[in-house]
């Protein structure tokens, strides 16, 4: 793996010998996007960021969840194999208080329930980095941002030329993937492009089920940018994903999944535009961005889902001597339209403006932003965010973040049969502590302590007659949800051949005193990686998960090897669920057994 931990904000890039050139453990100034309205020095913030790169997504799971679950502090659930729906939670929050960019689009599906990032269909195929800022966020990118935010770039080219990719796989349950991608860049800007196919038979989603599952998807992503005048830079970005997943229903009887012939049609179509000026000590940046989404069930019992967000921004920087100024401004629209039974028209509209000091003293570099989102629907509401990173010793950081977040009532939860037109926002406060230690060998530990309470919840109501359903309606509730813990997380270069990589993530999430479903409470990993001749590298991992209210703990390992064939491609083989083991991430849905999968990727 080549995954690149920002600890504290310090990169720990841990460049294993997956190539003919092996390098050795080094420290990193490396740039983060996610962790300010501008990108920073890694070492100069104190919120808490990982990241996925390289290797880690390119030979790993065709389902990118699964890396991003191996990262502190997350877990991922599933109704099934790849393409079946799939959460990622962060901090034991839901994945609907996480924010979701690609290429700096939001790519929240606004016909949901709640807004939210199916992550179930979401493959690595045109993936170039995928970054998770964790804690309240809301200062930043409002609503919804309670829990963290996942930015994920598109492949793109880093250098001057132009760089030529591509991968074939296969593996278990009739899997197989495809991509191809071209970037170029020069000193007046660049350009790239991805193209993937990725079609998996699946396994059977229901855990009583004998019918297989499949998933298929076809991936474009488009990017580029370039020097229009001496100070303006300007440039877009586009995505289109066209899927078809078979899935199972719910039994009446039983209400767990059973086998049953249902499909579902998927289209994710999105795009931004960006203008950046440039003057003395200050920049502009003005953007628009669109998405839209259409999920169709034929024969469901809601068969179409629409949604549609369209969102212009504007963001202004100016560099003083004694930190940075960003402030800006944000006008975003919503609709949704749902067929069937329960289904309605809805549309909101939101305006922000925000702002974020940028200070570095010493060996004290903070972060102070604010944000004001206003709705005619439901009033005005202010996000705060205070993160301060100290460097005690060049060896030693400690760090702290304290923020408050907001969830906007859904258009599902205010405009369909059941919903509640009166609704306020969700609230949340968060805090969180840690400290960064770095050693002389290359290796690093951070641990983080961290809470969470939101309140105002909105929540189904069988006896609210709020609304003309008659089965009751989305009301407020009394009760706070409430998230604790601690991650620990450890990089470690055993040898100048072998690496490795530990982490512990403590979870105590609850609501009126019941743990939430589908959270664990103790979440292990730990992995190694060792050059054991030139150009291949082998790798194994242990996940254990446990204590996951009424669903059996489960271990799984894995184990990689990768070679390098030439100067420019490498083959690669990666079985998971070794032991085949039986385990659920959701009550009633299977998971894959031991499954492998063989590949090639060339990169010239």
């Amino acid at each position: 793996m080549t995954r690149t931990s920002l600890l504290s904000g310090t990169a720990i890039a841990v460049a294993l010998a997956a190539t003919a050139n092996a390098q050795d453990v080094v420290l990193l100034d490396e740039i983060v996007a996610s962790a300010s309205l501008v990108p920073v020095v890694a070492g100069e913030t104190g919120a808490t960021v990982d990241a996925l790169e390289g290797d880690d997504i390119e030979t790993g799971d065709a389902w990118v969840a699964f890396e991003i679950d191996r990262l502190p502090g997350t877990s991922f659930s599933s109704n099934g194999g790849l393409g079946q729906i799939g959460s990622i939670r962060v901090r034991g929050l839901n994945d609907f208080y996480l924010a979701t960019r690609i290429d700096g689009i939001d790519v929240s599906d606004p016909s949901y329930g709640q807004p939210l990032l199916d992550f179930g269909a979401v493959t690595k195929a045109g993936i170039g980095r995928v970054e998770l800022l964790k804690g309240s966020q809301s200062a930043l990118y409002g609503s919804q941002a309670i829990a963290g935010v996942i930015d994920i770039e598109t492949w793109k080219a880093t250098e001057p030329g132009t760089t030529w990719r591509g991968q074939i796989e296969a593996g278990s349950n009739e899997t197989y993937v495809a991509s191809f991608g071209v970037a170029t860049r020069n000193d007046r800007g660049g350009l790239a492009f991805n193209l993937s196919r990725t079609q998996s038979e699946g396994i059977s989603a229901a855990a009583a089920g004998t019918e297989r599952d499949g998933f298929e998807e076809t991936l474009v992503t488009l990017s580029g940018d370039f020097a229009a005048g001496e100070n303006v830079t300007l440039g877009f970005s586009a995505l289109l994903s066209d899927s078809t997943t078979e899935y199972d229903g719910i039994s009446f009887v039983t209400f767990l999944p059973e086998d049953a012939d249902l499909v579902n049609d998927n289209l994710r179509r999105g795009g931004r535009v960006f203008a950046t000026i440039f003057g003395d000590g200050v920049e502009h940046e003005l953007s628009l961005s669109a998405y839209a989404t259409t999920r169709d069930y034929p024969g469901g019992f809601v068969p179409r889902f629409e949604g549609d967000r369209l969102t212009l921004g504007y963001t202004g920087t100016w560099e003083r001597d004694w930190g940075t100024y960003i402030l800006g401004a944000e006008h975003v629209r919503e609709t949704a339209e749902i067929a069937g039974f329960s289904g309605y028209v809805g549309e909101t509209e939101r305006n922000s403006i925000f702002g974020e000091v940028l200070i570095e003293r010493g060996a004290f570099d903070v972060s102070l932003a604010s944000r004001l989102d206003h709705s005619d629907d439901f009033g005005t509401n202010s996000s705060n965010r205070i993160a301060v990173a100290y460097d005690v010793t060049p060896d030693l950081t400690l760090k702290t973040v304290l923020g408050t977040g907001f969830r906007a009532p859904s258009l599902d939860e205010r405009f369909a049969s059941y919903g509640n037109p009166n609704l306020e926002v969700e609230k949340s406060e968060s805090v969180e502590f840690g400290l960064v230690r770095r050693f002389a060998s290359g290796a690093a530990l951070e641990v983080v302590a961290y809470y969470t309470e939101i309140d105002n919840r909105i929540e189904f109501d069988g006896s609210s007659v709020a609304c003309a359903s008659g089965f009751g309606c989305f009301e407020q509730s009394d009760t706070a949800t409430f998230s604790r813990g601690v991650e620990i997380a450890l990089e470690a270069p055993l040898s100048e051949t072998i690496d490795a990589f530990a982490s512990y993530t403590y979870t105590d999430a609850s609501r009126s005193g019941a743990r939430l479903a589908k959270v664990p409470l103790h979440d292990l990993v730990l992995g190694v990686e060792a050059e054991v001749a030139p150009g291949l590298t082998v790798s194994g991992d242990l996940t254990h998960v446990a204590g996951k209210p009424s669903l059996p703990d489960y271990t799984l390992l894995g184990a990689g090897l990768s070679y390098a064939v030439s100067d420019n491609a490498t083959a690669y083989l990666r079985v998971d669920n070794i032991t085949d083991e039986d385990y659920q991430t959701s009550l009633g849905y299977n998971m894959p057994g031991r499954t492998w999968t063989v590949g090639l990727s060339a990169e010239f």
